[in-house]
């Protein structure tokens, strides 16, 4: 055999001209020469299977005979078969779920030459005695559904192959998830699809997924910002599948010394009080990928000076979370053409729905409001005209990369590379059929995958020996 070229998928053609080894509905695994394992069967023509063990098949047969492979999938998943015969990678092949006829393997899926068992040692340069040919390697690889996982606060995406997918469990895809991408993600408790977190108990065929399909998730270790007008904000780790909104106000409540047996604690999202108090946290994240709550108390009120420029001072008791212009209405002063100064930070026009935490206003700050001086007034231009912002004409005038991004084509979860075959076989030299077996297959051009993971593989070894190496007290290494 010459050395590997290139990977060649195929699987058996039942050719016309020719005699099928083996009758299409046979079961080889019934066969008493034939060696199984896991629901796959290999079958060595011209041998005597004469052992069995938990490690391999050993198989009799004479010097210099050439022989033929039969591979048989009893599974309900299709699978890819790597074969390696004397440690010479012969090419792999895909078999169906439970196809009735064995694939059949004479030789190399690109090269010339029959499968031939030597078992006379040759003598190397050295004068040392190298082992002879006769170990059959085939490793079945099941098929596998691609699916894609993202943490549901960004939009990176990782490749997870499921094996077993017909019978699999939510469950057993979070396992794997947690398996594939540990060091990547972190410990992943909850999955999401299409904004509904997925049962463990169910199976995953009841969500009707499929290959291509993208899974959002949370690990048990997610973080929730909580502001507050009367302590720094602060953030929690939380476990979304398991923790409950109760959980957050019970820590929180700790951190500000607040009794939450009398009911003034409360928490708000996105402007919104949290009613449902005995909810799981995933609602919070779903309704906000990285949410900030607002813890309210009863006292969540703050008392501030305000000087007027009339060198008036107003105490002024609002909610911290209250906004700059309903501030300067509980002022009874205009909400545009006046300015705030706290301290020496001056609050920009335009700040109006920004709230008085976020500025730094807290219990017992003083504001200044100030009207802006004639010059300034006349550089703004006409103060009834109301004037756009430079950023918002910028994109009035060109329309928002959002817009585009992402419908230049169809996402396709199987780009070519994803097989280890070049695309280019127009171009390969293929030999005549009389002197190699390359005609006896074709390419396999179905979009499927195979697990790559070794432990949920399964390696059949079968090996070769010659049926006088006991006369000559020769035995071939395993």
């Amino acid at each position: 055999m010459v050395a590997n070229k290139t990977l060649c998928k195929g699987e058996i053609v039942p050719d016309g001209g020719k005699d099928s080894p083996l009758h299409p509905t046979e079961n080889l695994s019934l066969l008493s020469n034939c060696y199984s394992k896991a629901g796959y069967s290999v079958l060595v023509s011209d041998g005597s299977l004469c052992e069995i063990t938990s490690e391999m098949g050993l198989v009799e047969m004479e010097n210099g005979t050439a022989f033929q492979i039969a591979v048989q999938n009893n599974n309900d998943y299709a699978v890819e078969v790597d074969v390696t015969f004397s440690g010479r990678f012969l090419g792999f092949w895909t078999v169906d779920a439970r196809q009735s006829y064995p694939l059949i393997i004479e030789g190399s899926a690109w090269e010339n030459g029959k499968l031939t068992f030597i078992s006379e040692p040759s003598e190397t340069e050295h004068g040392v005695l190298s082992e002879p040919n006769g170990k059959l390697e085939l490793e079945f690889k099941p098929e596998a559904m691609v699916l894609f996982v993202r943490h549901l606060g960004t939009e990176k995406r990782h490749e997870v192959l499921l094996t077993d997918f017909k019978l699999a469990t939510v469950s057993d895809l979070r396992d794997e998830i947690n398996q594939t991408l540990w060091d990547q993600l972190g410990c992943i408790t909850c999955l999401i699809k299409d904004g509904e977190v997925l049962d463990e108990l169910q199976f995953i065929r009841s969500y009707f997924l499929k290959n291509g399909d993208i899974i959002e998730v949370l690990t048990s270790e997610e973080p929730i910002l909580i502001k507050s007008c009367h302590m720094d904000p602060f953030t929690l780790w939380v476990d979304p599948r398991y923790d409950s909104i109760e959980s957050v106000r019970e820590t929180v409540a700790t951190k500000m010394n607040v009794d939450i047996t009398r009911g003034n604690l409360s928490l708000l999202l996105d402007g919104e009080h949290i009613e449902e108090r005995r909810g799981l946290l995933t609602k919070v994240f779903l309704q906000s990928r990285k949410p900030v709550l607002k813890a309210i108390v009863a006292c969540n009120f703050i008392n501030i000076t305000v000087h007027l420029p009339s060198k008036e001072a107003k105490r002024v008791r609002i909610s911290c979370f209250a906004t700059v212009d309903e501030l300067k209405r509980c002022l009874n002063i205009p909400t545009s053409g006046t300015l705030l100064k706290v301290g020496d930070r001056e609050i920009q026009e335009g700040s109006g729905l920004k709230e008085l935490y976020d500025l730094g206003i807290r219990d017992e700050s003083e504001v200044m409001v100030t009207f802006p001086t004639e010059s300034r007034a006349s550089s703004c231009g006409d103060p009834s005209h109301e004037s756009i912002p430079e950023e918002l004409a910028e994109n009035e005038s060109h329309s928002p990369s959002s817009h585009i991004l992402g419908r230049s084509s169809e996402f396709n979860p199987f780009p070519e590379d994803m097989y280890g075959i070049s695309g280019h076989f127009n171009n390969m030299e293929w030999i005549g059929e009389d002197e190699s077996f390359c005609g006896c297959y074709q390419l396999d051009n179905r979009k499927r995958r195979f697990t790559k993971n070794r432990l949920k593989s399964v390696t059949l070894v079968v090996q070769l020996c010659s049926r006088r190496r006991e006369l000559s007290g020769y035995c071939p290494s395993t």
